[in-house]
């Protein structure tokens, strides 16, 4: 892809994220917004902000053993300086995958490793974190009337434990597959990555009490769950618009008023974006990995 080429569709996500904002306000209620306003209090954006920047901590470990398992070897200040640094061009390119190839092209400047090695290793990385979600989406239905045609199915306690051992086993086979490792490095990368979306989840839930909205948190765990997959894809910058349009329909589905949910949306946007303005600290220099080794 050419340079212009790259202009070109960095203009059409940053209209599409306008559009879909537009549209997404249009469909607001001005007086909810207005109650909301009302309700607002900033102690729990300060609670959101360090939920999530932990969660990239968290994170930046889960992705250092993966790192680890190709032969990456980095202090874990180091990494987390890469991360931070990765965050930052995440967000001018979408979908995550700016930050994940400036990490790449960081290491491959310093080693004589294998590329390809890094790149599954990272690709682990987001597939984790995705399985955790599917995971904690499971978990999260347990119990909760689904709308389903002319009847409410409740997903059972026995189903989503089920449901998530399957994902477990099959992760683990495929994990295997793609980079050898053993399984406590699994386990323990399953377990952080877990930790991250519980982090996010109550980070977002700290932003919809920041609004005076203190109901239904079960409901709304899984909408973020669910949109934060929706966020992930490569049509708009850092997933702003894509996020608000998934959280408005299946707040809907479930029956709600999703006027407190895309409020909450759009502040898990502003706290991402903040977080991520941290790489610059790491922006003006490169981390030093000169005493790091590669496989």
């Amino acid at each position: 892809m050419t340079q212009s080429q790259k202009y070109v569709l960095f203009f059409g996500q940053c209209l599409l994220s306008v559009l879909a904002l537009g549209w997404v306000y249009h469909k607001l209620d001005p007086k909810a917004l207005a109650t909301l306003v009302q309700h607002f209090h900033i102690f729990p954006w300060f609670l959101a902000f360090a939920l999530y920047n932990l969660a990239q901590v968290l994170s930046a470990k889960r992705c250092q053993l993966f790192l680890e398992a190709v032969g990456m070897n980095m202090t874990f200040f180091q990494h987390l300086q890469l991360y931070y640094l990765g965050m930052f061009y995440q967000l001018f390119i979408p979908g995550g995958l700016g930050g994940d190839g400036v990490r790449v092209y960081c290491m491959r400047k310093h080693f004589d490793g294998n590329t390809l090695s890094l790149v599954r290793a990272l690709f682990l990385d987001r597939l984790s974190g995705f399985m955790a979600l599917l995971m904690l989406t499971t978990l999260a239905l347990i119990g909760l009337p689904i709308p389903i045609t002319s009847f409410a199915y409740e997903v059972s306690a026995t189903l989503a434990v089920l449901a998530m051992l399957l994902l477990f086993g099959l992760g683990r086979l495929f994990f295997s597959v793609v980079v050898e490792h053993t399984l406590q490095v699994y386990v323990v990368a399953c377990c952080c990555a877990l930790g991250v979306q519980l982090l996010q989840v109550m980070a977002a839930l700290c932003l919809l009490m920041s609004f005076g909205q203190y109901h239904d948190f079960q409901i709304y765990a899984v909408v973020f769950f669910l949109s934060s997959v929706f966020s992930q894809l490569p049509v708009s910058v850092s997933g702003l618009g894509t996020r608000e349009i998934a959280v408005m329909w299946l707040l809907t589905f479930f029956g709600l008023a999703y006027d407190a949910g895309v409020a909450m949306a759009f502040a898990f946007f502003c706290i991402q974006s903040m977080s991520n303005c941290l790489g610059l600290l790491c922006y003006r220099y490169e981390p030093d990995l000169r005493h790091s080794t590669v496989g």
